[in-house]
């Protein structure tokens, strides 16, 4: 369903396009009107507690013409104003015109669930959209790569912050709102401040005390995002502890739920079997789907979807697992956020070892490094040739650094051979928030941060409404993500076993030990050898990529010298994302 609304006399044009999840009545069309005030608004996501809120909302007067939750946020903001932000909870992007003081309030949640890109024209124009292609296929704005922010790419796969790969147009933070008056920003600021909880640790007596808080906010997450919805709700299931908790819990809501499992062929990527077992002892019903070996068309049409360069090859199978399940369900939860929140990254052991190892020799460091070189990969999930190289790398810097370099794709030289830009190292802006922490909550700070956003959940909002399809995320109930923050460390990481307080509570309440969870990635390496010639000859008639450099990463791949899978599909996002800019461009010059 799309609509409009057109005020004239401001000069105020609101579209919406509705995927109907709750009160999917035209009641419930957007943009939707506040006959009282004349305010308007316009939103994306799902408000989890808008029954609680609409209580509340009741019994001061208000009166309702819809049941849905954006008539919440509207009638919320007549009564509460900008503080109506703070009392959602829920996934959500939204702008509401306040007619009254012919401004603009921008909102996008807590840990960036839902985009909201801007493009701002002091004085002229102010243009918002939480997809960027709306915004570029309008005729007044430039499309021009910053080529500033591409070494930031290379490296992280992504673009950090508030920028994005497109100059004068920015992302609004999450957490964060923004008002607009006469086309000019009078505020931007934050309305949640998570370092907070980080700083303040709780106390409990035993052990027993603090699964009892647990519960107390993951129970009521789970059900909440369960019963905000009018149509049927499903529940992504793999063999981690994530996944399996929420579907044993979402189960006991809903006895008629369904649970899905994407699996692969290459046995050393599926976890198939192990989420079948789950599923069969809790009596969840269980769907299957097997991802065969992918055709190169069909490797490439995921990369149709995204709106900043991404090259995250999981995209591939999140987008299939989507395809596949909004035939028997709109709304899916899934277990993003808790290895985050709860430190379940191999990345947080890599921490904890870098500070028994952060005094070795430099001469002994450089030693092992060049020992590595000669070692050939065995291209599996993540190989440990690749793993061992970056924790030796890291090793050279700062803990801090050394963190963010984890996860770095490409390094300084190779970002000058590939763009002939470099990259200038600059770390996360928000350490500061969390100096005076424990270096593992620093870190879990640092990823809810930046990588959270701006990888995982970009990736599932994309590929999810690509399908139509909307996934929730209940472990990134806000509620949750507090507590998890004030957390002390040893309830988060015992020794090097992560997730501990998840998996003793699975343990505890449902006599359960989960899997090991080997993670959603996909064959990457194998559908580059099968279709190296293509995939090849796609790169490099591009004109974007240093030839001579690509041919290198191809037989050192082929050759099996060393994975070069992240670095050939981070190369691969940012190709097809260009390509699909281009044929933005042509329609524009059309129009």
């Amino acid at each position: 369903y799309f609509n409009y609304n057109f005020n004239p006399n401001d000069k105020i044009f609101f579209s919406h396009s509705r995927l109907s999840i709750i009160d999917t009545s035209e009641t419930g069309n957007q943009p939707m009107f506040d006959p009282l005030t004349k305010n308007l608004i316009i939103f994306n996501g799902e408000i989890y507690n808008y029954k609680t809120l609409k209580k509340e909302l009741l019994s001061l007067g208000v009166k309702f013409t819809s049941s849905s939750d954006t008539e919440i946020i509207l009638l919320g903001y007549r009564q509460w104003g900008i503080n109506v932000i703070k009392k959602l909870t829920g996934m959500f992007a939204f702008a509401i015109w306040d007619n009254s003081k012919k401004q603009i309030v921008l909102a996008r949640d807590r840990l960036g669930e839902k985009p909201l890109y801007f493009y701002h024209d002091p004085g002229k124009s102010f243009i918002f959209s939480s997809n960027l292609k709306t915004i570029l296929i309008n005729k007044f704005i430039p499309i021009k790569v910053n080529h500033n922010n591409l070494p930031d790419y290379f490296y992280k796969g992504y673009v950090d912050g508030d920028k994005s790969i497109i100059s004068n147009i920015k992302k609004l933070n999450p957490g964060n709102y923004l008002i607009i008056q006469n086309h000019k920003i009078i505020k931007e600021a934050d309305y949640w401040n998570l370092s907070l909880y980080f700083n303040e640790k709780k106390k409990y007596s035993t052990e027993d005390a603090m699964f009892e808080e647990l519960n107390s906010v993951l129970k009521p997450s789970i059900e909440n995002q369960i019963k905000a919805s009018d149509v049927p709700v499903g529940v992504f299931l793999s063999s981690g502890v994530d996944s399996s908790l929420i579907s044993i819990m979402a189960n006991k809501f809903d006895k008629n739920i369904q649970s899905f499992t994407a699996g692969f062929i290459d046995q050393r990527f599926n976890e198939a079997e192990l989420a079948k077992q789950i599923a069969k002892k809790f009596e969840i019903i269980n769907k299957e789907f097997i991802i065969d070996e992918l055709q190169f068309d069909q490797i490439m049409e995921p990369f149709n979807y995204i709106d900043e360069p991404y090259g995250d090859a999981s995209l591939i199978p999140t987008f299939y697992l989507s395809r596949y399940t909004k035939d028997y369900t709109k709304v899916i939860l899934s277990g993003d956020g808790g290895d985050e929140i709860f430190l379940g990254y191999e990345t947080y052991r890599a921490d904890k070892i870098f500070q028994f190892l952060k005094f070795a020799p430099k001469p002994l460091v450089k030693l092992i490094g060049k020992g590595l070189s000669k070692i050939n990969t065995k291209q599996g999930k993540v190989d440990l040739k690749y793993k061992l190289k970056a924790f030796i790398n890291g090793l050279q810097f700062d803990f801090n650094r050394a963190h963010e370099s984890w996860r770095e794709i490409f390094n300084n030289d190779e970002i000058i051979k590939l763009t002939g830009d470099s990259e200038e190292k600059y770390l996360s802006n928000h350490w500061n928030d969390v100096k005076n922490c424990h270096y593992l909550d620093q870190a879990s700070y640092i990823d809810i941060k930046t990588w959270l956003p701006n990888d995982i959940l970009f990736k599932v909002d994309r590929m999810s409404m690509a399908n139509s399809q909307e996934t929730r995320a209940p472990l990134l109930d806000h509620k949750l993500v507090e507590f998890a923050a004030s957390l002390p460390i040893k309830y988060k990481m015992k020794l090097f076993k992560s997730k501990y307080i998840l998996k003793k509570y699975l343990s505890k309440k449902y006599n359960i030990k989960s899997g090991k969870k080997l993670g959603f990635t996909p064959p990457a390496s194998n559908w580059i050898i099968t279709h190296h010639v293509k995939l090849k000859e796609y790169l490099k008639t591009s004109n974007l990529m240093n030839t001579h450099f690509l041919d290198n990463l191809f037989q050192e791949q082929l050759n099996k010298n060393n994975d070069h899978s992240y670095k050939i599909f981070t190369i691969l996002g940012y190709c097809k994302w260009f390509e699909n800019i281009k044929n933005i461009k042509q329609i524009k010059s059309s129009i």
